[in-house]
């Protein structure tokens, strides 16, 4: 249920959404595994499962940064940041990011990309095997640590039933094996477990759930192969199924990576191996820049899996400086409730600059990666604009969906409360003025907002929100907790400048 308002409403009372709100914002494949022979990556051995993998005989592979180390996460902004009064700092430090680049010295990100992944700044990537990570994930776990995003690696078997690199103690040859190779693609940390390998689709789902749920962190993202396990490998059709789904129970992105479909196909007729391709046509699928030579250096770790191997030479050859992911974010209400877990303790009323700004970049990263339930992204026929409340928190702040259509606006207004915008659907036209309410205002600013933008207004800034588009623009308010709840409003028309 939503709660149209007109002009003179201002933003006041709230209406619920259901499945999001149940009060209003308050006013204050199935191939068989032991005959399955990988053409790329080692082939499982037919041998029995064990009941469960000896967790505590797992190894810890300490990649680059020390494990357990958050770096400091690199300015996203193209723009400098501009308080909403025009200050460069202070408690109303303004950041607004419409667009944002990759990697320093890196072709710049798609801009879907970096709306996906901003907020987030530690990503998990659970695979089957060692390898996996260089041989598949190699360019894209490098290009998200040259992002300065803490990448860590749950790898679920140590690959001891591999027919390639014989040896004594196969396993210990390839821990060490993916101990170089996080090392080289910046990988913070990388766990690995015992689970048999050629074996994971015969374990309890639940039991390999709880061991990727264990290692989740505070990750904002899961990487993993796509569903296909790329060459049918039922090990990693079954770490791809099994993580997306722990990722869409916690509320996380998935990133599923893939072979462009037009290099499948060309693997197909050179070496008559069985791998699928990602669709171009797909939604979903992004096109990001890679270092293919930092991934080249991880690979030449594995030298017990024939890093030379031709197929592998040739897909990376055929993919050149880029590769292909599909995006799969989670479910709104699994997101939502995420996001307030996380949001909750940085909406306070004394919050400095890094925590507002923090507030704006998780805000943007769940208004831009998760598709909005109809209740928010259907404006009422012949409304300029309408609030839909999101969630009410029990400790005093608020999230809302602010809805303008067709150039509409919302009346100029400001409240007693800092808070962030992010832009989920459109462009948001943020203006801000000079000036007391009710008296006569002057514009003094205003940003576009698309989707992977955002802002953070300050108490009693004047500002207003406007669809930039002429059709529909979804954007997601926070206000923060302290004091009267009550909202200040200017009713009169804003006086423009003219240049």
């Amino acid at each position: 249920m939503t709660q149209g308002m007109g002009a003179s409403d201002a933003l006041g009372t709230l209406g619920a959404v259901e499945g999001a709100a149940t009060v209003p914002c308050s006013e204050p494949g199935g191939t068989d595994d032991a005959s399955y022979r990988d053409p790329v990556l080692p082939a499982p051995s037919a041998h029995q499962p064990s009941p469960e993998p000896n967790l505590g005989a797992r190894v810890i592979v300490t990649g680059a940064r020390t494990k357990g180390a958050s770096p400091e996460r690199r300015d996203m902004s193209i723009d400098s940041y501009q308080s909403a009064t025009g200050d460069a700092a202070g408690s109303g430090a303004s950041p607004g990011y419409p667009v944002a680049p990759g990697a320093p010295g890196t072709p710049a990100w798609p801009s879907r990309w970096v709306a996906a992944l901003s907020g987030v700044t530690e990503v998990l990537a659970v695979v089957a095997h060692p390898d996996d990570e260089s041989f598949g994930l190699g360019g894209l776990l490098a290009a998200l640590a040259g992002s300065d995003r803490r990448v860590r690696v749950l790898c679920l078997t140590r690959g001891e039933a591999s027919t390639l690199g014989p040896s004594d103690d196969l396993a210990a040859v390839r821990s060490a094996e993916l101990s170089c190779a996080a090392e080289r693609l910046g990988v913070t940390d990388a766990v690995l477990d015992d689970w048999p390998d050629g074996s994971l689709r015969s374990q309890h789902p639940e039991a390999l759930a709880a061991r990727v749920e264990a290692e989740l962190g505070d990750a904002g993202a899961v990487v993993v192969l796509e569903p296909s396990g790329i060459t049918g490998h039922p090990d990693h059709q079954t770490a791809s199924r099994v993580a997306a789904e722990v990722a869409a129970r916690h509320g996380l992105l998935v990133v599923e990576w893939g072979v462009p479909d037009p290099v499948a196909a060309a693997l197909r007729d050179e070496f008559a191996v069985p791998i699928s391709g990602l669709d171009p046509s797909d939604p979903g699928v992004v096109v990001i820049p890679v270092d293919r030579a930092r991934q080249w250096t991880a690979i030449s770790c594995h030298a017990s899996q024939q890093p030379d191997n031709p197929v592998l030479a040739r897909r990376l050859a055929l993919s050149g400086d880029s590769e292909w992911v599909r995006l799969r974010p989670a479910l709104f209400e699994a997101t939502l409730a995420r996001l307030v877990d996380r949001i909750g303790p940085l909406a306070a009323p004394d919050a400095g600059p890094a925590g507002r700004r923090q507030v704006l970049d998780r805000l943007v990263g769940f208004a831009s990666s998760v598709p909005l339930p109809r209740e928010l992204a259907d404006g009422e026929p012949g409304e300029d604009y309408s609030v839909v409340c999101v969630h009410d928190d029990p400790a005093g702040w608020t999230l809302a969906a602010v809805r303008t259509r067709r150039g509409g606006c919302t009346p100029p207004h400001d409240h007693t409360s800092w808070g962030a915008a992010a832009t989920a659907v459109g462009v948001e036209r943020n203006r801000r003025y000079a000036g007391s309410c009710p008296d006569r205002l002057v514009q003094v600013d205003e940003q576009l907002a698309p989707p992977g933008g955002g802002y953070v207004f300050a108490e009693n800034d004047i500002h207003q929100a406007c669809d930039a588009t002429g059709a529909l623009t979804v954007s997601l308010h926070l206000l923060a907790a302290g004091g009267p709840r009550a909202r200040q409003r200017c009713h009169e028309p804003p006086h423009h400048t003219t240049q």
